[in-house]
């Protein structure tokens, strides 16, 4: 069953890979869009800070990047916010493909929502990912992924 399809962060859609890097003033939070193999792998996700991007990305790559500050709205398309609870997350985007724990941090669990368009031969894979600790949203992650990627 495929999962309801999240295209939109902070008013940035996934579809787009042109890269975007902004940071918000007031909460510190990190709004990465890239695209990737020539627009095969496409994100866009919300980071609190510089170390989670430098976590992704890898320490050089971050430095040496700009992160121009700019107000963020911390919110998907269908409302899912920075600071939101699991029952919250629930109500808007249903029950998660998969929940589990995190590669990057012990004390965070991650909820998944994945959605094919088309085959799973040719179309599109998108996943939209919540990071949650102390029980509150604390990133977002919205993916999608060309079948056959590159």
């Amino acid at each position: 069953m495929n999962a309801p399809i999240e295209y939109l962060l902070a008013g940035y859609t996934v579809e787009k890979d042109r890269r975007v890097l902004l940071q918000d003033p007031r909460t510190g939070y990190i709004l990465v869009r890239m695209g990737e193999c020539d627009g095969a792998h496409k994100s866009v996700s919300l980071y609190p800070n510089l170390t989670e991007v430098a976590k992704r990305f890898g320490p050089a790559w971050t430095r040496s990047q700009v992160f121009p500050r700019k107000p963020l709205s911390l919110e998907t398309g269908r409302g899912v916010k920075i600071g939101d609870r699991p029952e919250q997350v629930f109500r808007k985007m249903g029950k998660p493909t998969r929940k589990g724990g995190s590669l990057q941090h012990a004390d965070e669990t991650v909820w998944s929502y994945h959605h094919v368009q088309g085959s799973h031969e040719k179309g599109a894979e998108y996943i939209s990912r919540f990071r949650f600790r102390r029980d509150r949203v604390t990133g977002i992650e919205l993916l999608r992924e060309a079948i056959p990627g590159c």
